[in-house]
């Protein structure tokens, strides 16, 4: 059956009017500061009353979807009940008790997790296995015996100290429980009540519920209706280091409470930087450089705590490259496919093998010249390219040279990537600051984003992209093109009715904005917007074609 004009324009214009009623101004009446909006994974920044309307998590007013895109993640998160596939603030919400981002629950995800005192909680197996003593139990919760029958311990009631109780035996009789495989003969005063400090609380207790509380227990002195003096700790300011209590602590500004019974010595007092080896252009390898002081003096910093012995990569030698001799690191040497004679050794006499020879010179402005002898090529900056060499387009361009050890500087591309652990942008200045981190695109197939990545790090492995300095994962720039086809927007492989909801849902994810990940296939017209043109689209497609993608 064939659809008419007017049939047609009569479903485009229901589909732009449902849209245009959800996003239409009065919805927002009450509410006029947006916040960050969780939904399906998606981030919006829209009023309380659209995000709850429909069925997002709202964050808080004045909160941003830049700021906050991470709480929308979907991952596996560990409750009580098992695992379930939850975002991340909803998790959260849910005293879930650990959470896997991007991860799917799947056999071994969460299960039972049995403390050496009787506990039982659901979590992940890093999460148990962090506390010492747990036992795992891979896809089991915390139901019957999983953990095997209840520790007992000694039970203070008032008939004294009775041996071999359960926790809830002991309290469900009166009683207070002193724990795991306590006794009443190893200890003999430990149902002895004295006063609990918690915090400025006083309570009369015994000395191991105290402690398992975080208190301060005195023995043989009881509470008498007062409080407990507040607790003294050590309170660090930018230059001052003062013993006082938390709350007087916390009225000046940059101040931190270090804690009860912390002190001034040695907490205050902020640890020496880690030194290391340190490659100096005229003295080799030194010892007992921070990183900073190796930067200052125009080294190479080796890493925290290494030593010269071990690195003799540091260490400047004479290095052939051809028949061309050039006094060099021997890891520098072996970068750049060279021959290192050895340390101390140099090129005066020539141990090369080789007199003068010409080849293709990069000047430090950059320009190339042909048939330059090599020792008329040895000017600051300037780049002998090797014997026999000649100029190419591009050959010498400067760009900014980014890499770890060096930060930013203008170099050609050949004197950029001899440094080893660098990336080169041809034509761009350091003044543009292309060097700071950003978002990196990895994974098997492109679409894993990391944020603040340096772009060396980024790009020291095959098939990542680094997306451009001061880039954010925020703005979904590893999202996959269509990859069903347009309109399907649910992403089934079929375009039908079905993909009408999913389509009204991506538009409301985005908010006008480029397309969520999920909805590449709702941006009919490629324009990376979702709006009204974009249902109009969908309905012709849906009018005229039906079924599987092509």
């Amino acid at each position: 059956m064939r659809t008419t004009n007017v049939e047609r324009q009569i479903a485009a214009c229901c589909c732009a009017a449902v849209v245009m009623a959800i996003m239409a101004a009065p919805a927002f009446a009450g509410d006029p500061i947006p916040g960050a909006c969780c939904f399906q994974g998606n981030c919006s920044d829209i009023p309380q009353s659209f995000c709850v309307a429909t069925g997002g998590t709202f964050l808080g007013e004045g909160t941003t979807c830049e700021e906050n895109a991470g709480e929308c993640t979907i991952g596996a998160c560990c409750l009580p009940s098992g695992c379930t596939q939850l975002q991340q603030i909803d998790c959260g919400l849910m005293n879930g008790s650990s959470f896997a981002p991007g991860t799917e629950c799947g056999e071994g995800s969460c299960g039972a997790c049995c403390l050496p005192e009787g506990d039982c909680f659901v979590t992940d197996q890093a999460g148990c296995l962090n506390t010492d003593g747990a036992i795992y139990n891979p896809d089991e919760l915390c139901e019957g015996e999983v953990c095997g029958p209840p520790p007992t311990g000694a039970c203070c009631g008032k008939s004294g100290c009775v041996e071999n109780q359960s926790e809830a035996d002991c309290v469900n009789g009166g009683g207070i429980w002193a724990g795991p495989n306590s006794d009443c003969t190893s200890n003999e005063t430990i149902c002895d009540v004295g006063e609990c400090c918690l915090g400025t609380t006083c309570v009369n207790d015994i000395e191991v519920n105290c402690v398992n509380q975080g208190g301060t227990f005195t023995a043989g002195v009881f509470c008498g209706g007062e409080s407990c003096p507040e607790p003294i700790g050590a309170c660090c300011g930018e230059s001052a280091c003062v013993e006082t209590t938390e709350a007087i602590c916390l009225m000046g500004q940059d101040r931190e409470w270090l804690g009860p019974d912390t002190t001034c010595e040695p907490d205050c007092t902020p640890p020496p930087d880690p030194t290391g080896a340190c490659c100096l252009p005229e003295s080799g390898c030194v010892d007992g450089f921070t990183s900073a002081d190796c930067s200052n003096n125009g080294g190479v910093y080796l890493g925290d705590e290494t030593m010269c012995e071990g690195n003799p990569g540091c260490d400047v030698g004479a290095c052939c490259r051809g028949a061309v001799c050039v006094e060099d690191s021997a890891s520098g040497c072996s970068s750049v496919g060279g021959e290192f004679l050895g340390v101390g050794t140099t090129c005066t006499p020539d141990p090369c093998g080789g007199g003068p020879v010409t080849g293709a010179c990069c000047r430090a402005t950059g320009i190339c010249e042909d048939a330059v002898l090599d020792t008329n090529c040895a000017n600051p900056g300037d780049t002998f390219l090797g014997a026999g060499s000649t100029c190419s387009p591009g050959i010498c361009d400067v760009g900014a040279c980014c890499s770890a050890s060096a930060g930013c500087q203008q170099l050609s591309e050949n004197d950029c990537l001899s440094l080893g652990d660098s990336v080169f942008f041809e034509g761009v200045s350091c003044g543009e600051n292309p060097c700071a981190p950003g978002a990196c695109c990895a994974g098997a197939d492109g679409t894993f984003c990391v944020d603040n990545i340096d772009p060396w790090n980024c790009l020291a492995s095959q098939g990542r992209t680094f997306v451009g300095a001061g880039s954010s994962c925020a703005e979904d720039p590893c999202a996959p093109p269509c990859a069903t086809c347009p309109g399907d927007t649910n992403g089934d492989g079929i375009r039908n009715g079905g993909d009408m909801q999913s389509m009204v849902d991506c538009l409301v994810a985005s908010g006008g904005g480029a397309p969520t990940s999920g909805c590449e296939c709702a941006d009919m017209n490629d324009d990376e917007a979702l709006n009204v043109a974009d249902i109009n689209l969908v309905v012709d497609a849906l009018l005229l074609s039906t079924g599987p993608c092509p």
